[in-house]
């Protein structure tokens, strides 16, 4: 029991990787280091840039998971408010060059992810659905 103790109290000292991180309320599993970090700096305007409600209803992106592969990363998020017509989304951003940039994003529907948007040089290289 002592052991949970403190080890709650280790985490609510230096937080913890998770939606109930100080701080970061409605961020999910954000990647450690530097591509997390700029991962969840710029989510949000990623996701303004390029998923659009179609009237000027300010979107926030939260990250709820992401896995990497090479030089993409792809990053489950949800908009708040749900105002864009899916409740979950993938955006696939590109760390092969400086600044990192959202090349491709993925909706879901229909219980899979399905290729909504991409940047039409790399369209081949991507497929069409998802697998999450």
């Amino acid at each position: 029991m002592k052991q949970i103790f403190a080890g709650l109290c280790l985490l609510s000292v230096i937080g913890c990787n998770s939606s109930d991180a100080p701080g970061n309320p409605r961020q999910g599993m954000v990647p450690a280091g530097p591509r997390g970090e700029i991962l969840a700096e710029n989510i949000t305007a990623w996701g303004r840039e390029h998923v659009g409600t179609g009237d000027d209803t300010l979107i926030d992106w939260h990250i709820l998971s992401s896995r990497d592969e090479g030089h993409l990363s792809y990053v489950e998020v949800e908009p708040t408010p749900q105002e864009v017509g899916y409740d979950k989304f993938v955006f696939v951003i590109s760390f092969a060059d400086e600044p990192a940039t959202l090349i491709a994003t993925y909706c879901f529907e229909n219980g899979k992810y399905l290729m909504f948007s991409s940047n039409a040089d790399l369209e081949d290289e991507l497929p069409d659905t998802l697998s999450w």
